[in-house]
């Protein structure tokens, strides 16, 4: 696994991109639900959010790939396929209500 990360080329800075928030979206959609449903606090916050927070998590992996590694290709994939999967979010899924299913 740890030669696996050890990459330094944009095609897979772009599938880590794309893979990195997955789970992350439903962790804190999780959290999020269970804020909600026990302690009844942010009550107006749509699970549809939490996929940008999930994006913006890629970015504290551009940060550490560029200054603790140092691989500038696999850091200018994330810092692309980032970038395009926030201005994806507020071009269409903005205003959409998205339940996660727990």
């Amino acid at each position: 696994m740890k030669d696996f990360l050890n990459k330094n080329n944009f095609p897979f800075g772009v599938f880590l991109g794309l893979v990195f928030p997955i789970p992350l979206a439903f962790i804190f959609g999780f959290m999020l639900h269970l804020a909600q449903s026990n302690l009844h606090v942010v009550e107006k916050v749509k699970d549809i959010d939490m996929l940008l927070l999930a994006v913006a998590m890629n970015f504290l992996l551009v940060r550490f790939y560029i200054k603790k590694k140092q691989y500038l290709q696999t850091a200018k994939g994330l810092f692309l396929i980032s970038t395009i999967l926030v201005l994806v979010y507020f071009f269409t899924f903005q205003k959409i209500n998205f339940a996660f299913p727990f």
